[in-house]
């Protein structure tokens, strides 16, 4: 392939791509890494659907490409590059040995006297002039991929893959793909759908696709108790401070608080918007005058992702952990004064916010702003416990870090697997939809404080 500007990993791909029979091996695999998908195997089109460049374009355009067509030449490129990806779906070996095979009956069929088994009784073609096999949304994904991307120069096939979803979706909403047949059994039914984008020639090239371009995981570093102990520290002395603005006193109130519940609850980054305001206070007047275990509570309510219901849960929090570190009953307290004292904010809107005057929930970009100015603090302050060479704004996030630091935690402190499970237990009632989302406020309180031994558990032990 002369003209290639689609991206590639840097290193050979064909082991454990479609490893099919255990028949890749490792040299194998590297006698073929410097040609990989860019050129075509014999034996390619006993596996994968098959048609020539011309023959998708006319499928997709109706007509023959202009000489000097700018677009007409991308579009040619995009399709010979599809073609290859669905070849290479499979590794070198699978191929190898798969077209074995292939001789191996042809030679049985001679032996009876059967002459071109394949093209007398299973000919390849014609194929319809239609763009039936999804080359155009191939294409469309092929042209996505060259988009600039945040953690590498190009964007991740995860992303890529979305365009896939949305031609999907769109197709299932056309005569052909709305399903006049349908499988039912109990709550589970199947369709059946001719969309391009479920033909297995597509079902190779996005695998193939995949393989070709690899992926550039930066997953977010677990923040460690320690890291998280210096990082109270630094917000402590900036909150006591008495020269500070207001600004800036609200901004450390309202992170300390986000990581004290972030960390005691182990919840994702995208969570701390469903925090609401009001019942949090009014939950919290009674939870810290519990006669047997005080605590503070947290509410949640909103519709999370992987369920269609409006949620409520309740977070019961130790009011100090086992270790020290974390004190939910200071900063929440901080955070509520901030409100209800110092700018008398109403009981309403979302727990976290970066202006207290509007009620707007914190996004994973603003908190990740304070979380990284102040992690910036903690490396110049506690360089032996925050190396200054690591780059906090690559590496952690509210998106994930807290989620990881606490459940470590909780393992290195050998938490039962039971308390850790039935912490994050929430998530998989409210996509299953089991909380009935019509139950009073009231309800819900009672049955989180029902729970009050098991649900303190986890933030009591870290």
């Amino acid at each position: 392939m002369e003209s290639d500007p689609f991206p590639s990993a840097l290193v050979p791909k064909g082991l454990g791509a479609g490893a099919e029979n255990g028949l890749e091996t490792l040299e194998e695999d590297l006698v073929h890494g410097l040609e990989n998908y860019t050129t075509a195997r014999k034996g390619d089109h006993f596996m994968c659907p098959f048609q020539c460049d011309l023959c998708h374009y006319r499928n997709i355009q109706g007509s023959d490409p202009l000489d000097g067509s700018a677009e007409d030449l991308r579009l040619q490129e995009a399709i010979r590059r599809a073609i290859l990806d669905s070849f290479w779906a499979r590794a070198p070996a699978t191929v190898e040995a798969n077209l074995r095979e292939v001789k191996r009956y042809m030679d049985s069929c001679s032996h009876f006297g059967v002459d071109c088994p394949f093209v007398r009784y299973l000919p390849r073609g014609p194929f319809p002039t239609e763009n039936t096999w999804g080359m155009l949304a191939a294409c469309t994904l092929l042209h996505r991929s060259l988009d600039e991307g945040r953690n590498s120069d190009t964007v991740q096939y995860g992303t890529i893959r979305k365009l896939q979803t949305a031609a999907s979706n769109y197709s299932n909403t056309t005569p052909s793909g709305t399903g006049l047949v349908t499988v039912a059994a109990d709550r589970l039914k199947q369709r059946f759908t001719s969309g391009p984008t479920t033909s297995l020639f597509f079902s190779r090239f996005t695998t193939g696709c995949h393989s070709r371009m690899g992926d550039v995981v930066i997953r977010d570093r677990a923040l460690t108790i320690d890291v998280l102990e210096a990082l109270f520290q630094v917000l402590n002395r900036v909150y006591e401070r008495a020269d500070e603005g207001p600004r800036v006193q609200f901004e450390v109130v309202t992170l300390g608080a986000a990581c004290a519940f972030g960390y005691s609850a182990a919840v994702r980054g995208e969570e701390f918007g469903h925090c609401v305001l009001a019942e949090t206070v009014a939950d919290s007047k009674e939870s810290l005058d519990h006669p047997r275990l005080p605590h503070v509570m947290v509410v949640l309510r909103g519709v999370f992702k992987g369920s269609p219901m409006i949620f409520t849960h309740r977070f019961a929090l130790a009011l100090l952990s086992a270790s020290g570190v974390i004190n939910n009953r200071l900063w929440l307290s901080r955070l509520m004064v901030e409100y209800l004292v110092v700018r008398h904010v109403p009981l309403q809107g979302p727990l976290f916010r970066l202006d207290p005057t509007r009620n707007v929930a914190m996004t994973i970009s603003q908190f990740d702003a304070l979380f990284h100015k102040y992690l910036g603090q903690v490396q110049v302050d506690y360089p032996r416990i925050l190396n200054p060479q690591v780059d906090v704004q690559q590496e952690y996030s509210f998106r994930r870090s807290l989620l990881r630091g606490s459940t470590t935690h909780a393992r290195n402190r050998a938490i039962d697997v039971d308390v850790i499970i039935a912490n994050n237990r929430w998530r998989t009632s409210a996509k299953a939809g089991n909380r009935d989302p019509s139950l009073s406020m009231l309800e819900t309180y009672t049955d989180a404080v029902a729970s009050l031994d098991l649900n303190l558990r986890f933030s009591q032990s870290l």
